[in-house]
């Protein structure tokens, strides 16, 4: 008869059968609780009882209860002390009631009880109820077996026993330690980290029924915990022989990942991108930002020039060449040759409809050309610029002959 795995989702899972057996002798529980301010632990715990009918399944039931309100009391120890202190408990607790009653006169059970917390999985067990881990379908049993299997499977391997022999022994179950309330001769403890998605499992020797292929090919690493166990249970009561054993399963995966769900994709992959488009924004705002002096119009140096004079202006000092050049009088002759003689007619103004004639060349150049009057009272014509020593010796020609008149 099969009880129904309890469990769902990623989480861990529970479940058990009677086998051939008149009744249930083993026990179980799963809790929850703090470590130490970070992520939160799982507590694991499988018990098989012994010591006949009514003795066994008391035990188990003692010590699972026990063990589970004594670890989750200790809140302020390490979570190895908690687990050896719950374990002393428990052991205390089942010696008590089989002294108290002489129907429970000799019970006793195994218990092995194990914490995951993240991917650590740290551990205590007594008697031959297993830890395993599967991983990939490589499976390892993490604890001791305290009974005499070890013994018998070891004489086999040295030719001291046939394979059959050791097999079928009927000392095979004998325990070596166990849970009644005597001083514990044997206590396996131990601590590990697990590689992600590797399943912790948790049983009772019923398990033993089935081969080491049949629970790695029941234990896939894409099935939730509660689907391997009620895999487990099924395969064993397929081919269980007429005495098997009750058998009770714990499982849960190190590192849950839940089952692949495009939803839970979708919104990761929309969050994403809703962080890439974010960042764009606020990039796009500081380079325009950074580039906003650089990009405002440059000023019209021609609508700021102020309008031509009526009559050209020397040049101001700081735009004069440093040193007269090749073709060019000093100073004072320069000077001389743009002063006009005083019969001269002046420079009429420029019409507004004339066209101001500049020649703009790079910054900080900003001298002009404007075509000269020339002497006489006639308009302007194109008659070609002089050059100032030629100005000099017109203005003495003409002198010379206002002389003579």
């Amino acid at each position: 008869m099969t009880r129904a795995p309890k469990g769902s989702g990623p989480g861990p899972a529970v479940g058990s059968i009677v086998g051939g057996r008149d009744e249930q002798q083993d026990a179980a529980r799963i809790e929850t609780f703090e470590a130490g301010g970070g992520p939160p632990g799982l507590l694991l715990i499988v018990a098989d009882g012994m010591g006949g009918h009514a003795g066994g399944c008391e035990a188990s039931r003692i010590a699972v209860d026990t063990f589970g309100e004594v670890f989750l009391d200790e809140r302020a120890l390490p979570v190895p002390d908690r687990l050896a202190k719950a374990l002393d408990a428990a052991n205390c607790a089942v010696g008590a009631a089989s002294r108290a009653s002489p129907e429970l006169r000799d019970m006793g059970c195994t218990v092995v009880a194990a914490t995951l917390v993240d991917d650590c999985l740290t551990w205590t067990s007594v008697g031959d109820s297993l830890l395993l881990a599967i991983d990939d379908g490589r499976i390892a049993r993490l604890n001791a077996d305290h009974s005499l299997a070890p013994e018998i499977d070891r004489a086999a391997r040295e030719g001291r026993l046939s394979a059959a022999e050791a097999e079928s022994h009927p000392d095979r179950s004998v325990l070596l330690s166990a849970l009644t309330g005597a001083p514990l001769k044997l206590v396996d403890t131990g601590m590990q980290r697990l590689p992600d998605e590797t399943l912790v499992l948790l049983a009772t020797d019923g398990l033993l029924t089935l081969s080491d292929a049949q629970v790695a090919g029941a234990a896939a690493a894409d099935k939730a915990a509660v689907t391997i166990i009620e895999d487990l249970l099924a395969a064993i009561e397929t081919d269980m022989p007429p005495d098997q054993d009750n058998t009770t399963l714990v499982a849960v995966h190190a590192h849950p990942r839940p089952p692949s769900a495009p939803a839970h994709r979708g919104r990761r992959i929309l969050g994403a991108l809703s962080l890439l488009a974010s960042l764009g924004g606020a990039l796009w705002v500081a380079l325009i930002l950074q580039e906003a002096p650089t990009t405002e119009a440059a000023p019209d140096r021609r609508a700021q020039r102020p309008p031509p004079a009526a009559s050209a202006q020397p040049l101001p000092k700081s735009a004069r060449p440093a040193r007269a050049g090749p073709g060019r009088p000093p100073g004072g002759a320069r000077a001389a040759a743009r002063t006009p003689p005083s019969g001269a007619p002046k420079k009429a103004p420029r019409a507004a409809s004339e066209t101001p004639h500049f020649s703009l060349s790079a910054p900080g150049d900003r001298s002009r050309t404007a075509p000269r009057q020339p002497a006489s009272g006639h308009p302007p014509q194109s008659a070609p610029r002089q050059s100032a020593p030629e100005a000099e010796r017109a203005a003495q020609r003409r002198s010379s002959s206002v002389k003579r008149r």
